[in-house]
């Protein structure tokens, strides 16, 4: 049974929910979930510079302090979160840049969706190679090659899980192709490991 999730009224990355059995074929229930993570060790917030639009999952976070200074306030991203330091040229950054050597904290407000179990659909998730090829890079922006995904997440070289992303909302790469076209963040199945959640019929042929 395929579950959706929504933050507070737009779609996120679809994400394992052990939800209560659906009630009349359907039940929504509504939290705020607090995450928290080890030091990503790379650069992605520091590289937004003061872009939030990448991760519009984030309402909240804080950064866990080096030695007994503790945890700092929450941030709203957006808001008054502007580092006081900046980025090595120069340019601004928000707090969250303490993502890549920090314990950081955040919160997402779910929502789930369960749709009746006589949809003939469950979600598959799997995990592949690197493809050595540049075929999603290729395909810029354009997401209508692979409707078969509903989402992914790539394994960073550090062993590190990306978030969950959806093809089309919010995973434009901050980096580009080097024709200076832009990609998706699924243009690195090319060299990384990742993980990919479809959507199979029973009356559909794995790929």
């Amino acid at each position: 049974m395929m579950e959706l999730q929504e933050e507070c009224g737009r779609t996120l990355p679809i994400m394992t929910i052990n939800s209560p059995s659906a009630t009349n074929g359907k039940r929504i229930a509504t939290r705020k979930k607090t995450t928290n993570r080890q030091a990503l060790n790379t650069k992605e917030f520091e590289n937004l510079h003061l872009d939030i639009t990448s991760h519009p999952e984030i309402l909240e976070y804080r950064i866990k302090w080096w030695g007994t200074a503790g945890w700092s306030q929450w941030y709203v991203p957006g808001v008054g979160d502007v580092d006081t330091k900046t980025n090595t040229d120069g340019t601004p950054r928000r707090m969250w840049s303490y993502f890549a050597d920090h314990e950081h904290e955040f919160k997402t407000c779910l929502k789930w969706i369960q749709p009746p179990s006589d949809n003939g659909c469950k979600t598959q998730i799997t995990e592949r190679q690197p493809l050595i090829s540049k075929e999603f890079e290729n395909l810029h922006l354009d997401i209508s090659a692979h409707p078969e995904i509903l989402l992914y997440r790539i394994k960073w070289s550090n062993g590190v899980w990306s978030q969950y992303y959806i093809p089309g909302l919010g995973d434009v790469d901050t980096k580009v192709n080097t024709d200076g076209t832009p990609r998706r963040m699924w243009s690195y199945f090319a060299d990384h490991v990742h993980e990919i959640t479809t959507c199979v019929k029973k009356s559909d042929r794995i790929r």
